[in-house]
């Protein structure tokens, strides 16, 4: 169930997408993907952990998931356009 302490108007809470762990092994239950902000990470930071510990790289979403997730970041409101348009998630 999405928190409504922390996403507290219908708006904030439709931008959370249910992933079921069914079919995404690396799922360990039901999740919840929050599309209301991105939260950015250095590629160099990303690539040195993945490699030091290759473990953490615990699974890779579909591409049918990858077009939901997009999809939602596109249409979110909370995001703004310029940084929709730096990762490539403007229309």
């Amino acid at each position: 169930e999405i928190n409504s302490n922390v996403f507290p108007t219908p708006e904030l809470r439709d931008l959370n997408i249910l992933f079921e762990m069914s079919g995404r092994e690396y799922l360990v239950k039901d999740s919840f993907v929050d599309c209301s902000k991105l939260i950015v990470r250095d590629y160099k930071w990303v690539h040195s952990i993945l490699f030091n510990e290759p473990e953490r790289a615990i699974g890779e979403i579909s591409p049918e998931d990858y077009k939901i997730l997009r999809r939602k970041i596109q249409e979110s409101k909370t995001i703004t356009a310029a940084i929709k348009q730096t990762h490539g998630l403007f229309f």
